[in-house]
């Protein structure tokens, strides 16, 4: 697990507009900034988003699109954009664009994602082998689990995934 947990909340209001409030160490509120908040405050610029999700210091929501939009701490790659830079502000996962991604589910530093066939996508640290990708480490960019389809949802923990198919 991340020595640095970072305690936050993230909300969808009926407009699919997104609160967030918290440590905000690493960006994880999406807010431009690194200032904690103690009440709830809008991202600006998001109305159409269908769900979020958040992580140890990291937050995932999708849109109404289907596209994952990432931000916070990223020092495992569970932010997905191939990067382990942090970002303050929601930014897309490149390689998923064209998978109408369906839920996403934030562990403490990995991140798992169902596209609309029922594949599930990860990434992130894996070093408990969170991410059902043989012992590889440190996955930048969302990375297929073979031989599972038709995933109706999957939930995470600290350092596990559970789906149910």
């Amino acid at each position: 697990g991340d020595p640095y947990y970072g305690d936050h909340t993230a909300m969808i209001d009926n407009q699919g507009q997104v609160w967030t409030f918290g440590n905000n160490q690493f960006g994880q509120l999406g807010l431009r900034d690194m200032i904690e908040r103690l009440i709830p405050t809008m991202i600006p610029n998001f109305k159409n988003i269908a769900q979020i999700s958040c992580g140890g210091n990291h937050t995932a929501m999708i849109d109404d699109k289907g596209q994952v939009w990432t931000f916070g701490r990223n020092l495992y790659g569970q932010l997905g954009d191939s990067t382990q830079n942090f970002k303050l502000t929601p930014g897309l996962i490149p390689s998923m664009l064209s998978k109408d991604v369906m839920q996403v589910s934030c562990g403490s530093v990995f991140t798992a994602i169902i596209d609309n066939v029922g594949q599930i996508w990860t990434c992130g640290d894996n070093t408990d082998n969170q991410l059902g990708l043989n012992g590889q480490r440190n996955v930048l960019t969302p990375t297929l689990i073979p031989n599972f389809k038709k995933v109706a949802q999957i939930s995470c923990g600290e350092s596990h995934a559970a789906f149910l198919v």
